[in-house]
């Protein structure tokens, strides 16, 4: 579920552009020179989402293949420094997400955020990235619980200084 970081920089950068900067004043053009300020843009997105997942813990522990549709509310809070540098932080949750086990036929709900925090330098980077997410079944079905911790760091120096992803998985 943690998507591709090609994918959330090209989000954060068409949000940068289809939104409007929060300080009208963030570019200043005096003759032929640009004096740049922070920009910083808010965008909200909300898209179709479909997730086929292996629930182990469903169809009485056999576990079962679980069909999941419902829309993924996005929100993007990008910021450009004057020296080039950004932040981007991310914040996803599900919206109306659900589905019907395909042997059981019983009904899940998906709830959960994940977040993600990305500093970009001119040779810097960090990313953070942090995922919450519970199928709960109905009739006591039992429940799936996928939380993941992600964090990255590169240096000045372009050397990667951490480098962590923590994944837990269990049933309920």
């Amino acid at each position: 579920m943690r998507p591709t970081l090609g994918f959330v920089f090209l989000l954060g950068a068409l949000s940068a552009c289809d939104a409007a900067p929060t300080d009208p004043a963030a570019v200043e053009l005096s003759g032929t020179t640009a004096s740049l300020k922070t920009v910083t843009t808010t965008t909200n997105v909300k898209t179709p989402f479909d997730l086929d997942i292996f629930i182990p813990c469903a169809n009485g522990g056999a576990g079962e293949f679980v069909d999941l549709s419902g829309r993924l509310h996005s929100t993007f809070h990008v910021t450009v420094h004057p020296d080039g540098s950004f932040t981007m932080k991310q914040h996803d949750q599900p919206q109306g997400l659900g589905g019907r086990g395909e042997e059981s036929g019983v009904l899940y709900h998906g709830t959960g955020v994940t977040q993600e925090t990305i500093h970009t330098g001119r040779i810097s980077h960090t990313d953070t990235f942090i995922n919450n997410f519970k199928f709960i079944g109905a009739r006591n079905a039992g429940s799936f619980r996928v939380h993941e911790n992600f964090h990255l760091t590169v240096n000045g120096n372009g050397r990667v200084t951490v480098i962590v992803d923590h994944v837990t998985a269990s049933c309920r």
